[in-house]
């Protein structure tokens, strides 16, 4: 997939601003879905990993990286370094809401 392939078909996805699921990652093309699956097995990527899964130019895998923060896929983790150039990302996995218990749950722990 061409660089403006994905930037198309990413534009297309729905925003994520609460976070994502793992199955959240169906959403998304294939050479981004593959690598952000490694990228929730492994728990961060750098850059330029990213870039060689997804086989593009590193300033096209940073914009690619960049419409996935914008649309709540990733997060950074470590800002760029002037040494490396090659800042760390993570999934942004949405929190869990606390469900509630069934009122018959506490009236037994209250006996």
């Amino acid at each position: 997939m061409t660089f403006d392939e994905l930037k198309q078909a990413l534009a297309a996805v729905a925003a994520k601003p609460d976070g994502v699921a793992a199955s959240d990652l169906e959403l998304l093309p294939g050479a981004a879905q593959s690598a952000l699956r490694k990228m929730l097995r492994q728990g961060s990527m750098k850059l330029s990993e990213f870039q060689s899964l997804i086989k593009l130019e590193l300033g096209e895998a940073r914009e690619i990286m960049e419409i996935l923060i914008e649309k709540g896929f990733v997060e950074k983790v470590t800002p760029e370094s002037e040494a490396t150039h090659d800042p760390v990302y993570r999934l942004n996995i949405a929190r869990k809401r606390g469900g509630t218990a069934p009122l018959k749950i506490w009236e037994a722990l209250e006996k």
